[in-house]
């Protein structure tokens, strides 16, 4: 039996589902929606098929779809999310779940009382470099994690990407620039494989003075255990890199992109930093790639294997592996940037919901800002 999918918001990543979820096995593309009609006209040209809304409650009480695809802006998914709820249907949800922590909670909660499927588009966890890390660190093959940085700076945007949709420039409608709109992607796959810090302490700067959210950020992570990392993303560099580095107690790994480097050592650096007589030690690295097996490689790859788990998910009638538990991870992390960026402190995880709400509600309305890079 085909899951009849809905997608919601055709203008962007949305358009991409409306290709993709046809030709996946047990999915049937029945409707689409958007607010736009240009954009509902474009993608109606693709699906001739699929049913077109203007209105998302009106999709969802339809009776022509049993899932839907929620592409639209970063703002608008918690209450679509509930409403889809209301009416039993199965979630995917672009990312971010929701723009702030509290919401992403409630979700959570809410998700936890339904029996059906909600599923987030982190499609990053099933590319190659990013799913072998994961295999790797969880399987304590570089042992116990003593670093873990993250750089995600390929994701250069001119300015026409902020006024062609005035939206993505707004605390209230984006809930961030960089680390929530774009390299969230990269921290969420991070936070996966790294777990999550318990002090952040962040500096972000914005790189366009008519744009509230940042466009370059950096912080500081510190971990319960004794680890530490940084993180860095930026709208504002053309050759940017997105690379992921984990460091254990005797190995390493390099992940970028679709490929992921691992080192090796002999001796666990606790013990020879411990024990070694000679104050020049030097270590003997081991370096060898690591190929794929199975995994996906390329974007078009991971897309599809995230609708391929949503869609068993369903089928297999078990909670998503990428519900919104996980979902928060990236969330609770951004706000904690951002919180830590416009008061100039360190901020302590688990956040407060609360105590963030209320920045955020000075960052809207402008009472908090960022400064501007020169």
């Amino acid at each position: 039996m085909s899951i009849r999918v809905g997608v919601a918001g055709v203008a962007g990543m949305g358009l991409f589902h409306v290709l993709t979820f046809p030709k996946l096995e047990g999915a049937e593309l029945t409707a689409i929606c958007d607010v736009w009609p240009k954009a509902l006209e474009g993608a109606g040209e693709l699906a001739p098929d699929a049913k077109r809304f203007a209105d998302f409650d009106e999709m969802c009480a339809s009776g022509v779809v049993d899932a839907v695809v929620i592409a639209t802006p970063n703002a608008t998914h918690p209450a679509m999310i509930r409403s889809a709820l209301e009416r039993e249907l199965h979630i995917y949800c672009e990312k971010p779940l929701a723009i702030t922590v509290g919401e992403c909670r409630e979700i959570a909660t809410l998700a936890e009382r339904s029996v059906r499927v909600v599923h987030t588009g982190f499609q990053h966890r099933f590319q190659h470099g990013y799913a072998s890390a994961k295999r790797i660190v969880s399987g304590g093959e570089i042992g116990g994690v003593r670093r873990a940085d993250m750089r995600a700076t390929a994701w250069f945007r001119p300015n026409v990407y902020f006024a062609k949709r005035p939206w993505r420039a707004t605390w209230a409608q984006a809930g961030g620039g960089v680390l929530l709109m774009q390299a969230i992607h990269q921290l969420d796959s991070f936070l996966w494989i790294a777990g999550m810090p318990s002090r952040i302490t962040a500096r972000a700067w914005r790189g366009r003075p008519d744009v509230e959210v940042e466009d370059d950020v950096y912080a500081v992570l510190e971990y319960a255990n004794g680890a530490h990392g940084i993180l860095s993303a930026s709208t504002l560099d053309p050759p940017g890199v997105n690379r992921l580095e984990v460091t254990g107690d005797f190995g390493a790994l390099h992940a970028e992109g679709e490929w992921i480097r691992r080192a090796g050592w002999d001796r666990p650096t606790s013990a020879t930093l411990a024990e070694s007589t000679n104050p020049f030690e030097v270590v003997d690295v081991t370096w060898e790639h690591v190929d794929p097996s199975g995994d996906a490689v390329t974007y078009d790859d991971c897309v599809r294997a995230c609708e391929r788990d949503f869609l068993d998910a369903i089928a297999q009638q078990r909670p998503s592996s990428i519900g919104p538990g996980e979902a928060t991870m990236s969330v609770e992390v951004a706000n904690a940037v951002y919180l830590s960026a416009v008061t100039e402190a360190p901020v302590d995880l688990p956040l407060d919901p609360d105590v963030y709400d209320g920045a955020f509600r000075k960052m809207c309305n402008g009472v908090l800002s960022l400064p501007t890079v020169p």
